[in-house]
């Protein structure tokens, strides 16, 4: 049995074994030349455009059904997309075409805009985007809905303070002169806009007069145009960032409104400074601080938050 074993093997290694060739046959005859074109406008048996429902927002608004996503007509739908981000959705019109026939090539039906508007401010404020990226970002955003293809704002990642906004902040010079490892938020609202009502004010005045805007591609407003699918209020911030501390440190004068406004919550929840003392401890109201003064400072660090939430659960 052994010895079958060995000659079957052999038979078997003998028919795989491909014949010689002849000397000076030439192996790459039957070969093709490799040579991709991007050329994605031209219709292809692998391009996946015809499964998008062109144009975008023809169901009416995006809402939310449980856990799903719906349009105002009923059809539902997924999402599936990329970022385009920084200087990217401010592109000429050429590019911009050539964008929206990749990821419909792809059958991608979903951009989200992300951290956009550094790129673009107009007249030295933060609260506008220039007339002229205005028309590169009209443009961008009408050949993605004729392809089917919604949009999405993540448009402030921190809103870059400008000198005209300066009369509308508490202290505009300890925001310009915020400074970080992590450059690109220097001088930003990051961090210190979860409770500063004038940083909030900034984001507010930016995001409606955007939405305010009218696409001359389209003829609507973007606050009308269901095809733009979500606005992401603010990207990768709150209370709790582990940059705050750093953003309290270089703004005293944020410091102070944080504690003010912290005090002013105990005073509402404990009604006294007795009564807080007896809830909290007097040794855990460090010295000089006090209800009184409006000077508790309730250390929005994200490492003392986890370590207390873990703790709790």
């Amino acid at each position: 049995m052994k010895h079958l074993s060995v000659i079957t093997g052999l038979l078997l290694l003998l028919q795989c074994t491909p014949p010689k060739e002849p000397a000076g046959t030439d192996l790459t005859a039957d070969w093709f030349p490799f040579e991709p074109v991007e050329d994605f406008a031209t219709p292809s048996p692998i391009s996946m455009s015809h499964w998008l429902d062109a144009p975008a927002g023809q169901h009416g608004f995006l809402q939310f059904a449980n856990d799903s996503l719906v349009f105002e007509d009923g059809h539902s739908i997924k999402l599936w997309g990329t970022n385009i981000c920084s200087s990217k959705p401010y592109v000429e019109a050429t590019e911009a075409d050539q964008y929206a026939d990749f990821l419909a090539y792809y059958g991608q039906n979903g951009v989200r805009f992300h951290k956009f508007t550094w790129n673009g401010y107009a007249h030295n404020v933060s609260t506008d985007l220039a007339p002229e990226k205005y028309e590169r970002f009209d443009y961008f955003h009408h050949a993605l809905k004729e392809k089917g293809i919604y949009t999405g704002w993540s448009h402030i990642y921190g809103q870059r303070i400008q000198p005209g906004d300066s009369t509308k902040l508490l202290n505009y010079e300890e925001i310009k002169q915020l400074s970080y490892p992590w450059s690109h938020l220097n001088g930003t609202s990051s961090g210190l806009v979860n409770f500063a009502p004038d940083l909030q004010d900034l984001n507010i005045a930016l995001t409606v007069n955007m939405l305010n805007h009218r696409n001359p591609h389209t003829g609507l407003r973007y606050a009308d145009d269901p095809a733009l699918a979500f606005v992401e209020f603010q990207n990768e911030d709150n209370i709790f960032w582990s940059a705050i501390e750093r953003s309290l440190e270089q703004a005293p004068t944020y410091r102070s409104l944080l504690c003010r406004m912290f005090s002013e919550w105990l005073a509402d929840k404990y009604g006294s400074e007795d009564a807080l003392l007896e809830v909290w401890g007097a040794e855990n109201i460090p010295a000089g601080q006090s209800l009184g003064d409006r000077n508790i400072y309730p250390k929005p660090s994200h490492g003392y938050f986890s370590h207390f939430y873990h703790r709790s659960i």
